[in-house]
């Protein structure tokens, strides 16, 4: 199995070094690992430049474009990464079986690629990654399994098969979200395994669960076409979680985008799929 690595990158000075660390300690080794520099204004480039000069496999690509960070900005720069990695691939004969993204606020154990390419094994397994864990200055760790039914952490690996299945990388709002439903839909297995830890530097359960997180989940779920009781039921559960601010903060986020008559992602299939098939997959599940 031969697999690439592709970090988006912007103004990750701090984080970046101890992410090359564990990569480069790999017990199973990428072929290629593309970094894109998203426009940094910090020391991200230099970095990142000192690695491709160190390691033959490590290479630099920069996104053409430099926006406001976002969730379009964000998918064009992994669209980038991805890209690279087909040219580099390319130019250099390398067939690949596995695509991995991951993040630059990231670090993996040794064995990350090892174990998780052992699930690979199973032909049907489409995307896999492990579970995050919050890592301190001081070393201690904190398991933070927030995923709710189903949903995978980012830092996933990718059979190139499904990749080309779903059509690569998209450039949308919640980029992963819409890729993972896209997989389902077309028969793969998707799955995380809790048993392989992902150190992340961010708690990415703060930082993407305060008022501006709650009202960007509100709104991405009227991107998605979610039927309107599922958006009660994002809300009823902030209220279960005493942040009645935050549940009011979702309801904001997703009728901005109605009385605005925002646009909707367009794709019927992920539409039709947040609209109806969820529903009754929640429903169920809480029945």
């Amino acid at each position: 199995m031969k697999y690439a690595i592709i970090t988006p990158v912007r103004n990750e000075e701090k984080n970046l070094p101890k992410l090359a660390e564990s990569i480069i300690n790999q017990t199973i080794l990428p072929q290629i690992w593309i970094i894109v520099d998203d426009n940094s204004s910090d020391s991200s480039p230099k970095t990142i430049e000192e690695l491709t000069k160190k390691y033959s496999w490590i290479h630099k690509t920069r996104k053409p474009q430099h926006e406001p960070y976002g969730h379009i900005s964000f998918a064009k720069t992994v669209k980038t990464g991805f890209d690279c990695t087909l040219e580099v691939c390319k130019r250099k004969n390398i067939e690949l079986t596995h695509i991995a993204k991951i993040d630059a606020d990231i670090s993996l154990p040794a064995n990350y690629f090892e174990v998780l390419m052992e699930k690979f094994k199973d032909q049907n397994l489409g995307i896999a990654s492990g579970v995050y864990s919050v890592q301190t200055d001081k070393k201690k760790t904190k398991n933070k399994v927030f995923f709710i039914q189903g949903h995978i952490p980012d830092e996933r690996l990718y059979n190139i098969n499904c990749l080309e299945d779903v059509g690569g990388f998209p450039i949308t709002y919640a980029p992963d979200t819409v890729m993972l439903i896209k997989a389902k839909l077309k028969g793969w297995k998707t799955e995380s395994f809790p048993e392989i830890q992902i150190y992340a530097s961010r708690d990415r359960i703060m930082s993407s669960g305060g008022w501006q997180g709650s009202k960007t989940s509100g709104y991405l779920r009227y991107y998605l076409d979610y039927h309107p009781l599922m958006v009660i039921l994002l809300a009823v559960s902030k209220l279960i979680e005493w942040r009645p601010d935050l549940s009011i903060a979702v309801f904001i986020g997703y009728f901005e985008g109605f009385l605005g008559k925002k646009s909707k992602i367009d794709d019927d299939e992920i539409k039709n799929y947040f609209r109806k098939k969820r529903l009754r997959e929640v429903i169920n599940s809480i029945l």
